[in-house]
């Protein structure tokens, strides 16, 4: 399942040469057996059905298709939206529902344009911010501290209409900054995890992830199996899906 379809981000990676930028596709995979009974708000203690959630990300995340009416596509919405890592994009998306004075689930939406010209601030803030302090530049909990401040200020200056709709810009960049660096896909599962309430054999990859698939199980069972004679492995959420996968070419 998906909920959006494939988009063209601007991600941030760190190479042996140090960090450098590049457009790629943004697509999230999933695939869900079990029951998404309720989602609990980031910031509340309120419970969402599936359908509500369903709403909620068609805004949130700007879909404009039609949305299959079944909870896995709610799942693989939810884990989106908490796929952040390298992406200024998505992680000022995020941000910005928490940063906010009201509830997330009520907090006013980045529009596009809005969007657009923060993370354009972003890219450029941090581009200046990791040719200063290269290697160190994540690594030391004042250079961190720098960067918040900075892009703050920047985002003040450039996009005044952030600190009247959605907090200060001091807190949307603390957690813009906090989501860019860290949500990457396991911790966007395990994010995803510690606010839903129902039974999950769950598997997740992303576009941008390749080399990654993110198996998680909770209240539904998820068996591995594999094959050393051909290097494969295989998953599943019902394990008389592979009875004799060992032996098959």
């Amino acid at each position: 399942h998906r909920f959006s379809k494939p988009s063209s981000v601007v991600i941030w990676r760190c190479g042996a040469a140090g960090w450098y930028k590049r457009t790629e596709t943004f697509e999230v995979f999933v695939t869900h057996n079990g029951d998404l009974d309720y989602w609990e708000d980031l910031d509340a203690k309120v419970l969402r059905t599936h359908n509500e959630v369903g709403v909620w990300l068609r805004g949130v995340l700007d879909t404009r298709h039609r949305i299959a009416n079944c909870d896995s596509v709610k799942v693989a919405g939810l884990v989106e939206l908490l796929r952040t890592q390298g992406i200024w994009k998505h992680a000022l998306r995020l941000g910005a529902l928490l940063a906010s004075s009201q509830p997330s689930f009520s907090a006013p939406l980045l529009d596009k344009q809005v969007l657009d010209a923060a993370a354009a601030v972003a890219d450029d803030v941090w581009s200046r911010f990791v040719a200063q302090h290269g290697d160190s530049a994540t690594s030391e909990p004042h250079n961190l501290l720098v960067l918040v401040t900075w892009l703050a200020a920047e985002l003040y200056e450039k996009v005044r209409i952030l600190c009247n709709r959605y907090g200060t810009c001091e807190r949307l960049a603390e957690l813009a900054t906090q989501y860019f660096l860290n949500n990457d896909l396991f911790t966007s599962v395990n994010q995803f995890l510690a606010h839903a309430h129902g039974s999950f054999g769950i598997s997740a990859c992303c576009s941008i992830d390749r080399d990654l698939v993110v198996l998680a199980s909770r209240g539904q069972a998820m068996s591995l199996a594999f094959n050393e004679l051909h290097g494969t492995c295989a998953h599943t959420s019902t394990s008389r899906s592979f009875p004799d996968y060992h032996d098959c070419a």
